[in-house]
């Protein structure tokens, strides 16, 4: 008998790729070209990444395979507020204490593999 399929959220700036950078600028050049003067970045992080819930619900996820993959405390409060298992990476910017509240922690590409391969 075969598993069931897991699915499997990354999240993308800073799990998959540094896109952080590019998001700011993005979002600075937007304001300053209609004479807004931008915050400080801190206060523009919540612009990066969509609601959780909001993906889930849209591709009709079963929470109970799904995993969130994430390099953010936000990541992990997001899977574990909607019920869904949560692994944080430490591999770009984060540490253990940040990603304490994981199901899981990873420090390598191939240790999330491995994790990954078993759920």
């Amino acid at each position: 008998m075969t598993r069931p399929r897991l699915n499997i959220l990354f999240d993308l700036d800073g799990t998959l790729t540094d896109s952080r950078e590019g998001i700011m600028n993005s979002i600075r050049h937007a304001l300053t070209s209609v004479d807004i003067v931008p915050p400080p970045e801190s206060e523009l992080l919540w612009c990066i990444g969509p609601p959780l819930r909001r993906v889930a619900d849209s591709l009709g996820l079963d929470q109970s395979r799904t995993a969130m993959v994430g390099d953010r405390v936000y990541d992990v409060e997001g899977g574990r507020h909607n019920g869904i298992v949560t692994v944080g990476v430490t591999w770009v910017y984060r540490s253990d204490e940040e990603l304490a509240g994981a199901d899981d922690l990873c420090r390598t590409p191939p240790e999330l593999i491995e994790l990954l391969s078993s759920l």
